[in-house]
């Protein structure tokens, strides 16, 4: 089922798991490519953006706008992504 982005926010505000997984579908994409551009592989840009949902998912914030949770979401992925690239720095695994 397709939900207008309120009755989506309610949902998810709600902790119901249809309002997770709504919230997923509509940001998995967008936080994945947010990562990907940041210079880090395929694989941890996929394990940054499921480390990212299951933050979001513990944290249980009642969020305002959709955008904010897109926010969160962007920001929290964006320093995971800084601190797994100066951890890989650190190891020799990346170019500095």
């Amino acid at each position: 089922m397709v939900y207008s982005d309120d009755e989506l926010l309610q949902l998810f505000n709600d902790g119901t798991e249809r309002g997770f997984n709504g919230v997923y579908e509509k940001f998995c994409l967008r936080v994945y490519h947010y990562v990907l551009r940041m210079g880090i592989g395929k694989d941890d840009a996929m394990d940054i953006t499921t480390e990212t949902f299951i933050r979001l998912f513990n944290r249980k914030k009642i969020f305002e706008r959709l955008n904010n949770i897109l926010a969160y979401l962007l920001t929290t992925a964006r320093t995971a992504t800084i601190d797994l690239i100066h951890q890989k720095k650190k190891m020799g695994q990346m170019q500095a």
